[in-house]
């Protein structure tokens, strides 16, 4: 926003000579040579005073006051628990004090915008499910703000904000992986996040623009959401993918375009393991990340360090020793072009209790967890005769790698 500072018989322009500043304020003092009467300055500075206030108080008025833009507000929420039945077959019309003249039309598979006779339509839903107006990106103009429904087979509810004014469409979606929903709770647009395999709710937060973000479905551009100030919900079930995909580092920055599988858990005393594989959504980031943590049901927080064992292909086996404990083996790679770069390996030991590594070593060579160590592979020097040699063009390039060792891995 435009703040501007009210110009009253006092304000003074910036200049770089501080010799005319001074000229200009003894003039503004001391008058033509003769000084006046006390009185008449008081008087003079009384009406200047009032001037300024009233100035002030004008721009204000013009430009909406100090108390910003109307407050957030439902038009039309049909999954707010009144048990109301949409309207598929009718439309429903309201007016915003921020765009006189303009029309605004929900039908149950679009919102449109109608203006000297002409219909728009700004965005579209299978159905559209709510609308709420609220002030996103602080301009003072609240944009519309919905859930819709989007797919075929596969549906998914997503978060669709559209900015009248500069005509642009903002989006918050994680197809398969999460829904969402709005709520309006103390004047505060609210967002939350459900699983969307089974629609439980994992978590609250705020609704806000992403900065220079942009999202491609199809032809389609749009400006990306996403949610800040989020709180996970207290469940005596957790949603440890979810919960361990909170602690990679592009976390909540690539949230909605991150996917999370949980591979393995195993309960423990008043804690659960979990270890999951994570895509961080973007290459550097790993789109393969192994994952683990033991998570505290009384606390609600993870107990200890969340571990990451980051590449693209990451691999793991798991296995009980003699003692009871449970020993999971985890290996990864970064692939760049389809080629392997060097691998990793870490292996953990979970007594119940307490989750520690044991062991964490870099391989030049190709390592595969099993249950009690890791197969190993070298490159088969055939591969690497054959792979730059123009000599051997029209020849077949054999497996790169081929099995050399077993090492085991002490329990």
């Amino acid at each position: 926003m435009n703040n501007k500072m009210p110009r009253t018989p006092f304000s003074l322009p910036l200049s770089g000579s501080a010799r005319e500043t001074e000229i200009r304020l003894r003039n503004i003092f001391s008058g033509p040579k003769k000084r006046p009467p006390l009185p008449f300055l008081i008087l003079m500075f009384s009406v200047c005073i009032f001037c300024g206030n009233l100035v002030s108080c004008q721009m204000a008025e013009e430009g909406g006051g100090p108390e910003g833009p109307p407050a957030a507000e439902v038009w039309l929420d049909f999954r707010d628990g009144s048990g109301e039945d949409m309207p598929w077959d009718d439309s429903i019309e309201t007016g915003l004090p921020e765009y006189p003249g303009v029309t605004f039309r929900w039908t149950a598979d679009r919102v449109c915008a109608v203006e000297n006779g002409n219909e728009t339509v700004l965005f579209s839903g299978m159905p559209v499910w709510s609308v709420f107006l609220c002030d996103l990106n602080g301009d003072g103009l609240r944009e519309l703000c919905s859930v819709v429904s989007f797919g075929s087979g596969m549906v998914d509810d997503r978060i669709i904000a559209y900015d009248f004014s500069a005509k642009e469409t903002f989006m918050l979606q994680s197809r398969v992986m999460f829904d969402y929903g709005l709520t309006l709770e103390g004047g505060q647009l609210q967002v939350s996040r459900f699983r969307y395999t089974d629609g439980r709710k994992l978590s609250e937060g705020r609704l806000a623009v992403e900065a220079d973000t942009i999202l491609l479905e199809g032809e389609e551009r749009y400006h990306a959401l996403r949610m800040v100030d989020e709180t996970p919900l207290p469940s005596d079930e957790p949603d440890l993918a979810w919960l361990l995909m909170r602690e990679h580092e592009n976390y909540p920055y690539s949230a909605e375009n991150m996917f999370s599988r949980l591979l393995l858990s195993q309960e423990g005393e008043d804690c659960t393991l979990g270890l999951a594989l994570v895509n961080g959504c973007q290459h550097p980031a790993g789109l393969g990340n192994l994952m683990l943590g033991l998570w505290d049901k009384e606390a609600q927080e993870w107990r200890g360090p969340v571990y990451e064992v980051g590449g693209d292909d990451g691999q793991f086996s798991s296995w009980t020793a003699p003692d009871g404990a449970l020993h999971i083996l985890c290996a990864n790679t970064a692939i760049y072009q389809g080629d392997e770069g060097a691998f990793t390996s870490a292996h953990y030991r979970f007594d119940g209790k307490t989750l520690e590594e044991l062991d964490r070593r870099e391989y030049e060579e190709r390592v595969v967890p099993v249950e009690g160590g890791l197969e190993v592979y070298e490159i088969d020097p055939q591969y690497r005769l054959q792979l730059y040699n123009p000599e051997y063009n029209d020849v077949p390039l054999p497996e790169k790698w081929r099995y050399s060792h077993f090492e085991p891995i002490a329990d």
